[in-house]
Formats: C-alpha cells, structure tokens, sequence
C-alpha cells in the first residue's frame, strides 16, 4: 500500500520513532484490498521517552 511507507517517512521525518506503521481492513484485521473501504490505521510510535499508540479508524472514499 503506497500510504504506509509515505506516512513512515512523515512520521520519522518529523522526530517520531516508528515502531510499526499498518493500515489493516476491518473486521477481521487483514491487508486491505482497493475495494475495502473500512479501515483502522495502527501506528506505535515513540517521541522521546513517550510511546503513543495511536489506532484509527477510517473510511476510505
């Protein structure tokens, strides 16, 4: 998927340390085909000594 290593590359560009970066199809959790349109986005990231874990969900469109 084109928007995982864009957003890798946002994320550790500005200071973020990506533990991983996956948009999944939901449910179940699987590699989204084009078709899929509800989504969740999972990013774990660290940001000095802060570890954020940040789930979204969205809809494609």
């Amino acid at each position: 998927m084109q928007l995982e290593p864009k957003a890798r590359s946002a994320l550790s560009a500005d200071g973020f340390k990506i533990d991983y970066f996956s948009v999944e199809s939901i449910p179940p959790l699987h590699k989204p085909s084009i078709s899929e349109s509800d989504l969740v986005v999972m990013s774990p990231t660290r940001l000095g000594r802060t570890r954020l874990i940040n789930n979204q969900r969205c809809t494609r469109i």
